[in-house]
């Protein structure tokens, strides 16, 4: 069993990444939660967990001991596969996760994909005296995800009070600062408001982009395949993000769909260009 890796990023995008580790190269199967707590960084220590199947090898790793514990549990409750739990810890941060067994909030269980009624209800009845019992305990992990940040012990988990939870699942600490409309938190709404708002593409130097067309960025370049152009990140976002869902188990054709129609709307407003964790989670609370 491999249960912690350390090494160096070749590829990432939200559903994955590649870990090289004296020369060998793993494949990760990572949450929308570790890629953004991950943020681009190039050395990584990870907690991993490897499922072995008669057909295939799968390995999940996890930035911090929290959401490993959480995705352990999930996995021992019947009809939950790793690649589900996977999904519920991508809709969710671990302190909204833990919050809403808890308080046996079913309604938002069910909105995860892969997660039907009897599931839900399920999950609520084998990890609500789990939950509570390991937030009576508490614990802490001594270490950093990003490998050479220091490695100070940091508190990683204490029953909730850390991360914010004041009985309501509140916005993701992760949330698009510039997202119109809210990040919504787990379950709500959210997403860009406005749709079919139509901006005016300028061509003055430094502009973003507004009505889907690029204008020229500060180093004078208007080719849309620069780096530098506001439109070339839209465009690696909406790639990445529509890797990490199709991988995610949701349909690519309509997944396309989504998000182009979200990344437009984002571009109208102004807005910076999000990252690809950012528009993955806008489209899990849209559909």
């Amino acid at each position: 069993m491999i249960v912690r890796l350390r090494g160096t990023v070749l590829a990432a995008n939200p559903s994955q990444l590649v870990v090289d580790v004296n020369g060998v190269g793993y494949e990760v199967h990572i949450s929308l939660n570790t890629y953004s707590l991950l943020s681009g960084a190039t050395e990584v220590n990870l907690h991993t967990w490897l499922s072995i199947r008669e057909d295939e090898h799968q390995l999940f790793g996890f930035a911090r001991m929290e959401e490993k514990s959480l995705f352990l549990l999930l996995i021992g409750v019947q009809g939950i596969g790793p690649n589900t739990a996977r999904t519920i810890l991508s809709y969710c941060t671990p302190a909204e996760l833990r919050h809403a067994i808890r308080s046996g909030d079913e309604a938002a269980m069910r909105r995860i994909k892969g997660v039907g009624p009897k599931t839900a209800q399920r999950m609520l009845l084998e990890l609500r005296e789990k939950i509570a019992r390991e937030g009576s305990e508490g614990w802490r992990e001594s270490g950093n995800a990003v490998a050479g940040s220091g490695g100070a012990t940091s508190k990683e988990w204490d029953g909730g009070a850390s991360h914010g939870v004041d009985g309501a699942l509140g916005d993701d600490a992760q949330a698009a600062s510039g997202t119109q409309g809210g990040s919504g938190g787990f379950g709500g709404s959210g997403g860009p408001k406005g749709a079919g708002e139509s901006g005016e593409s300028t061509g003055t130097s430094g502009s973003g982009v507004q009505g889907g067309t690029a204008g020229v960025n500060s180093g004078g370049h208007t080719d849309a395949n620069y780096p530098g152009n506001p439109w070339f990140q839209h465009n690696k976002s909406e790639e990445e993000a529509l890797l990490a869902l199709v991988a995610l188990g949701f349909p690519k054709n309509h997944m396309e769909k989504i998000v182009s129609r979200l990344v437009q709307q984002h571009a109208a407003g102004g807005s910076p260009p999000m990252r690809a964790d950012e528009l993955v989670k806008l489209v899990l609370r849209s559909v």
